[in-house]
């Protein structure tokens, strides 16, 4: 089974910003990110799940991901990036999918029209646009959104060489103690608490 592997850009999330702070008195300031939760979309609650359980920070701030396929403009933009560097093309060094960040309609919704009154009162002839595909005031919100925040790459396979071609697959062995989960339907966004399905 293919293996991928990405990372995103934090900096690209509404109002990021990379601060210093100072969490004890008299402490050494502490350099971090600060990422907006409201305008982004992120929703945070307390982590109520028991000890031992729940995440040192008393938190939980779900993020959605998905990988989407890359256009041939940028594929060809990477490639040629490669060129002019020296480097070889190969399937691990040009994106496989671009990773965007995902929200549900409701929160997207309140979100462009926050950044819509940002924009119209830096450009005030724009206020006769709508917030549809191919005006200038809906490029310029969607330029401010975070959504396409990284590049999704294919990863070598370590042990492809020391395994022959046509080795047949391993047998399937039954794990104990296991239980498939019984709905896929957990919405992160949807403000209900997690299942708790970890072993730990």
């Amino acid at each position: 089974m293919a293996r991928y592997r990405f990372s995103i850009d934090a900096g690209t999330f509404i109002g990021a910003r990379f601060l210093n702070l100072t969490l004890t008195e008299g402490g050494k300031p502490i350099p971090g990110i600060f990422i907006p939760a409201g305008i982004n979309g992120i929703e945070v609650q307390t982590d109520n799940r028991d000890e031992g359980k729940r995440n040192p920070s008393g938190i939980r701030a779900f993020l959605n991901f998905q990988q989407r396929i890359c256009n041939n403009k940028y594929i060809e933009a990477v490639k040629q990036s490669l060129m002019r560097k020296g480097e070889e093309i190969t399937l691990y060094n040009v994106p496989a999918y671009q990773v965007a960040y995902t929200l549900p309609e409701e929160k997207r919704k309140p979100i462009r029209e926050a950044l819509k009154k940002r924009i119209l009162a830096e450009h005030p002839e724009w206020k006769d646009q709508t917030d549809t595909q191919g005006t200038d005031l809906s490029r310029a919100i969607s330029t401010l959104m975070p959504y396409q925040v990284g590049d999704s790459y294919l990863m070598e396979e370590q042990n492809a060489q020391q395994q022959p071609r046509n080795a047949s697959a391993p047998v399937s062995q039954a794990v104990t103690g296991y239980s498939a989960p019984t709905s896929n339907d957990y919405d992160p966004f949807g403000g209900e608490q997690a299942p708790d399905d970890l072993p730990f």
